[in-house]
């Protein structure tokens, strides 16, 4: 379990860095964003937009959103191919398994 924990942080520190450096604009222009700022951000803004984005589980609950831009690196995507990974790698190859290991992939 040390083994997933590792790589699933290693994928979160390199998606980290890959949405650091690669924000695409917004797909939906219908799509209402948080405006921008005209100024640099302040502490208190800062620890404000975080508190928000923390409360809502990351999720754009209310309505308002921060952060509106697409990235190339999907956290969903990257959790259910590790899932996928770990199913086939640490459960049992017999035929009654081979059926776990086909939802989990046709789920990934």
């Amino acid at each position: 379990i040390r083994r997933v924990f590792l790589i699933l942080g290693l994928l979160y520190m390199y998606r980290g860095l890959t949405m650091f450096v690669t924000v695409l604009p917004i797909s939906d222009k219908n799509y209402e964003c948080a405006p921008k700022l005209n100024h640099s951000i302040t502490f208190l803004e800062l620890i404000s937009r975080v508190v928000t984005i923390l409360a809502g589980g990351g999720l754009s609950i209310d309505g308002t959103t921060f952060f509106c831009g697409d990235f190339i690196f999907s956290g969903h995507t990257m959790v259910l191919i590790m899932t996928f990974f770990v199913v086939r790698e640490y459960s049992p190859r017999t035929r009654m398994f081979l059926v776990f290991h086909l939802i989990s992939f046709l789920l990934s």
